[in-house]
């Protein structure tokens, strides 16, 4: 999957690089979402839950360390290629860098799970036989798919319409957010500039938080965690509304960070954690999938309710119910028990 993926990526980068009309580029951004945002954050947020039990946090952590590293990266680097060669060379060095170095290192070196090599996860087979190994991998095989969900076993427990409300809600809020921030701050003062330097101060905070949240889920339960931040990012769009101050917006960009990188390891990690490994592909589609959906809602709610009430502060205040719901929805997502199977 990980090289089909490449593949297509490098597909529509080129078609980006070629686009002459609105049809092209329709297609283009299509494909970018589908197996950019889509397919592409989903097969490592499968994958990476497969190699490590006992250490999911910390190396989930680890895996979204890179997305926050790419967001601060990315945007001067494609403006320098954007300024030396134009808009269309952009598109083709990518294209061009998926095929010939991220399409091979992901042929070469991943594999699906650590049974499939006689590996175990964490490497708890270290020191074994080769015998031990295979014997041990079998074992774990068959106990990842007794405690594994189906989508259907899943769908009829209340934690999975919990968690999978709880994915969709950061996605919405935050994007919502993002979208009128410069509308939002401007309404209180705020310099453009000083608002585009606090869009770079937030995924320095959810870099240093993502990092330490996956230590901590490792000895916190996640429902508590999350129902943690939830109640954080609803003081946070309170706070939004009352302070003027440019501390004070300055702390809620920084606690925003918090929120926004610790969430994304929460929900990275309670989906294994709950419903096991052997379909956590399907169910990750589903949570992937309500988190596109909420980022591509998120921002209407705030335009329509600016243009109603002439401000933000009615639809910052139903933001903060929003969140609030959540966390009391995330405090009650305990981990689901599976109904053993009799066979006669």
């Amino acid at each position: 999957m990980a090289v089909t993926v490449g593949l297509c990526l490098a597909a529509a980068a080129f078609i980006n690089s070629a686009v002459f009309g609105p049809i092209l580029m329709f297609i283009g951004f299509f494909m970018l979402r589908l197996f950019g945002q889509g397919s592409m954050t989903l097969v490592p947020n499968t994958l990476v839950p497969q190699w490590f039990s006992k250490y999911r946090g910390r190396a989930i952590s680890f895996m979204t360390l890179g997305v926050l590293i790419s967001a601060a990266a990315l945007p001067p680097l494609n403006l320098f290629l954007i300024e030396t060669g134009g808009w269309r060379f952009a598109w083709q060095v990518w294209g061009i860098l998926l095929l010939v170095v991220f399409v091979p290192l992901a042929f070469i070196f991943i594999r699906n799970k650590p049974e499939d090599v006689g590996l175990l996860a964490d490497n708890e087979g270290k020191g074994k036989s080769a015998a031990e190994k295979s014997e041990a991998a079998v074992l774990a095989e068959e106990k990842k798919r007794v405690a594994s969900f189906t989508v259907k076993e899943a769908m009829k427990t209340k934690s999975f319409w919990f968690v999978l409300f709880c994915a969709a809600v950061p996605s919405l809020v935050n994007t919502g957010i993002t979208f009128h921030l410069f509308s939002i701050l401007g309404e209180k003062g705020i310099s453009r500039t000083y608002i585009a330097f606090l869009l770079s101060l937030m995924p320095v905070s959810a870099f240093l938080f993502t990092l330490i949240s996956g230590f901590i889920v490792e000895r916190v339960q996640t429902r508590l965690l999350f129902s943690s931040l939830f109640l954080l990012k609803t003081m946070i769009v309170i706070w939004l509304i009352l302070t003027e101050s440019l501390i004070g917006i300055t702390l809620y960009v920084i606690l925003w960070g918090v929120f926004d990188g610790a969430t994304k390891l929460c929900n990275n990690v309670i989906w294994p954690n709950y419903f096991g490994l052997t379909h956590l592909g399907q169910l990750r589609s589903l949570a992937t999938t309500s988190v596109v959906v909420g980022s591509a809602l998120g921002p209407l709610p705030f335009g329509y309710a600016f243009d109603f009430f002439g401000s933000y502060t009615e639809i910052l205040l139903a933001t903060a119910m929003l969140t609030l719901l959540a966390m009391v929805l995330a405090f009650a997502a305990k981990p689901p028990l599976k109904k053993p199977h009799y066979s006669l």
